[in-house]
């Protein structure tokens, strides 16, 4: 998917990118007013409260139980992490959350697909 606003041209998906300080998620807001169709991504960097405030702004996909070492997917290491990660909730939690809050959780699972290869 493409989007044209002005003289900029923006495909695909956006991911939030810490850019703190930013209260109530306005940058989230503005992103869904102005670019309607375009993906946006939540990542685990983000504390638990903030993602639970701003998922209802639009958000399309959201990561949980993430791990950022290298190779922390295939086992566990003893790498140091590549960023800290904010949200250290599991995948049922987050999911838990998203029901309780009236949404369905949908899962994507790249790690499995990319070991099924």
């Amino acid at each position: 998917m493409t989007t044209q606003t002005g003289n900029r041209t923006f495909s695909g998906r956006s991911s939030r990118s810490r850019r703190r300080p930013c209260r109530g998620g306005q940058a989230l807001c503005a992103l869904r007013l102005c670019l309607p169709d375009v993906g946006i991504s939540l990542s685990t960097r983000e504390a638990p409260d903030f993602r639970d405030g701003v998922f209802r702004l639009g958000v399309t996909a959201m990561s949980a139980g993430s791990h950022t070492e290298p190779g922390g997917y295939a086992a566990p290491s003893g790498a140091e992490p590549q960023f800290q990660v904010g949200d250290t909730r599991d995948p049922a939690e987050v999911a838990a959350m998203l029901r309780a809050a009236g949404y369905e959780p949908v899962w994507k699972d790249t790690i499995g697909a990319r070991a099924a290869r």
